[in-house]
């Protein structure tokens, strides 16, 4: 071994090693002592900490196992670009205290929100974190199949363990991680007694639309589980971070749905790679032109899927990409505040499927099919519409009852056919049987009388022939007239070349009773 000569052996030599050369004003190298070399160096010693963001620690640190992803390796933001505003709401210098994310399937956000905050929390921002989900066994099987992968796969295995020296506890459970001025704790959401004495700055709610919406055993107040969650976290409401994640399910009833619209409601915009507009990919939605953008796809005769026809058509000028576009888009997105949060520091964000770079746009048509059936241009299952609806669009399905929304109003429409005429053919496809009685339904009022003509065939399956409406005041016997035309001598053709008549009238004697009993005798 070859030492540096004099290196600190008289106070007028130049330090060569231990420290660096300090050049004066002229360039040229001051000498130091060790004595002075030392101070300078300890001079330079600082008690700030340099602070990472969420993102940047995944980066630095999460390595992902080829048992985990399709794309294994250290973490990559640019790989899944939306995901990294959402993970620095949740570092530690991010004015967010509230985050709800409204997701689909197949996107990546409980591996690269959740359990990279995990990670960040263990490694670099130590606190108590609690992780809740619908049940303690789900909450065990979470902990130590992706929370346990994570830290062992990242190298922070070692930073679990006893809190203190000679403790019986390992400080490592299936439902308790403890380590270096923090701990992680699961609980379910259907067990809260150790919820309620255990505060925590940190909370973790997965999956929040599987947990159960009141609480037994309390008062409605606290009673949910999100007003206890809130309750276990105001002892730190200038640095409390809670984080609801979930797939939608029912409208009526979505925490997720509920949050996300008290939060501003962020939705990820991309540039159109022919035009640049930016636009949300959706499903598929109306032009006013009647036009439809969003995926598009081309089946064949049969009723197969195309799978080269599918692409998504700018809803601004109407060109079209394709899922191997989603590198070259994805990665110049960004997201767009809707809404004025219900309160300071909430941020929520909506994620389709239709970004994910691991489920193709082929694919999300193909989930479509088993809701839908393409030749016939009609629903075929309900519950797989509600899958695809939550799974694919990641947005809440809405019980039938309540006002309809366009989705729904598309998702039992029926292929056009011309009023008056008894559509047959259509009947027989869809039912098996031709139209077997046509009725009439008619509705009493002051100045006119309105009539339903409505076909019948298998199954109880309905087609609305023909509305009318006979003008006049019903006190006399102009409209009366026109509706004994209609009920003994109109005839109906079907597309198939039968006749029909009226085989039962059904009139309505709410209002004007006696003109209505009147006219109803004459059939007696």
């Amino acid at each position: 071994m070859t030492a540096a000569p004099n290196v600190g052996a008289h106070k007028d030599h130049v330090v060569t090693r231990g420290g660096p050369l300090v050049a004066s004003a002229l360039d040229e190298t001051t000498v130091l002592t060790d004595r002075q070399w030392l101070a300078q160096e300890i001079g330079s010693l600082t008690d700030e900490k340099i602070i990472l963001k969420v993102s940047e620690w995944a980066e630095q640190k999460r390595y992902l196992p080829p048992a985990l992803t399709a794309k294994p390796g250290h973490w990559d933001n640019s790989y899944t670009p939306y995901l990294t505003e959402i993970m620095d709401c949740l570092s530690a210098n991010h004015p967010c205290r509230k985050l709800a994310v409204q997701k689909a399937a197949q996107i990546g956000a409980t591996t690269g929100i959740l359990e990279n905050f995990v990670g960040y929390v263990v490694d670099h921002n130590p606190a108590g974190v609690i992780y809740i989900t619908a049940d303690k066994d789900l909450a065990k099987i979470a902990i130590e199949l992706k929370v346990d992968r994570m830290l062992e796969t990242s190298g922070l295995l070692h930073k679990l363990g006893a809190p203190v020296a000679g403790s019986r506890r390992t400080g490592n459970t299936g439902t308790m991680k403890e380590f270096p001025g923090g701990f992680l704790l699961g609980f379910g959401a259907n067990n809260p007694g150790k919820l309620r004495s255990t505060p925590a700055p940190f909370m973790l709610l997965d999956e929040v639309d599987g947990m159960p919406d009141v609480l037994g055993g309390v008062g409605r107040e606290e009673g949910s589980i999100l007003g206890l969650v809130e309750a276990r976290t105001r002892t730190y409401e200038k640095t409390r971070k809670i984080l609801y994640i979930s797939t939608p399910l029912i409208l009526q009833t979505s925490k997720i749905n509920k949050l996300f619209r008290q939060g501003d409601q962020r939705y990820y915009l991309i540039p159109c790679i022919q035009c640049g507009h930016f636009q949300e990919l959706i499903w598929r939605k109306e032009r006013d032109d009647g036009t439809f953008y969003g995926i598009q796809y081309e089946i064949t005769k049969t009723g197969r899927l195309i799978a080269d026809s599918v692409r998504y058509e700018c809803v601004e000028c109407r060109g079209h990409m394709k899922d191997y576009h989603k590198s070259q888009f994805l990665t110049q997105g960004r997201w767009e505040a809707t809404a004025e949060p219900e309160e300071d520091f909430f941020y929520s964000y909506h994620l389709s499927a239709f970004v994910s770079p691991v489920f193709s746009w082929e694919g999300a048509v193909r989930d479509w099919f088993k809701a839908w059936d393409p030749q016939r241009d009609r629903v075929k299952s309900i519950d797989q519409y509600q899958t695809f609806r939550n799974l694919v669009q990641g947005l809440p399905w809405e019980e039938r009852g309540e006002a309809p929304t366009f989705d729904r109003v598309v998702a039992h429409r029926r292929p056009r056919y011309e009023s008056g005429n008894v559509p047959n053919e259509m009947s027989v496809a869809e039912t098996g049987s031709p139209v077997a009685v046509l009725t009439c339904a008619a509705d009493c009022h002051k100045d006119r009388i309105d009539v339903e003509v409505v076909g019948w065939c298998k199954d109880r399956q309905t087609y609305s022939v023909e509305w009318l409406h006979f003008e006049g005041d019903t006190d006399t016997p102009d409209p009366w007239n026109e509706m004994a035309d209609l009920i003994e001598n109109r005839t109906w053709r079907a597309d198939d070349g039968r006749e029909y008549m009226i085989g039962v009238t059904l009139i309505d004697s709410g209002y004007r009773a006696e003109a209505v009993h009147s006219f109803t005798a004459n059939y007696e």
